[in-house]
């Protein structure tokens, strides 16, 4: 255990190094940068699930979350070069913003959330039976067996 541990020591004293090395920026600023990229489109997904009700094509979006960050990266070079415009840490919304704008593209509305038909088509039977729909009378003599089973479980609901 106690060199395991010490690998992870040094193993992070070498990147600590390198990232000094190679970087012009603080680590921090770096850090911050990269878990933007990684992030951003983490935040795309939870947007995009919490303000709409649309169903993704799930083979897909692994492809939408690549290839936002990599759009990232050339719209972060393009202001850096052609605008001269240092993006820094706004990159996050730019990069969930890719994402969400992907999967709206890959995606096709729902009507209802998959549980809520189930709790609505619930709710409008409980309805029924508290008001005393004549749609919802019980089993009558003409009425089969079948038919009958199917109203007792109805109303288990």
């Amino acid at each position: 255990r106690a060199q395991v541990h010490l690998m992870f020591v040094v193993a992070l004293y070498c990147v600590i190094l390198v990232l000094i090395a190679v970087a012009d920026a603080s680590v921090i600023h770096l850090v911050l940068t990269s878990a933007g990229y990684t992030y951003g489109p983490l935040l795309g997904l939870f947007g995009f699930g919490l303000f709409t009700h649309r169903a993704v094509r799930d083979k897909l979006v692994p492809v939408v979350c690549i290839a936002a960050p990599a759009a990232t990266v050339g719209i972060v070079q393009f202001f850096k070069r052609v605008v001269k415009y240092e993006m820094g840490l706004s990159l996050w919304i730019v990069c969930s913003v890719l994402t969400a704008i992907g999967l709206a593209a890959i995606s096709m509305p729902l009507r209802y959330p998959p549980a809520a038909e189930s709790v609505l088509e619930a709710h409008n039977v409980v309805e029924m039976k508290l008001l005393g729909s004549d749609d919802e009378q019980g089993p009558t003599a003409d009425t089969s067996e079948a038919q009958a089973t199917q109203l007792e479980a109805e109303e288990t609901l």
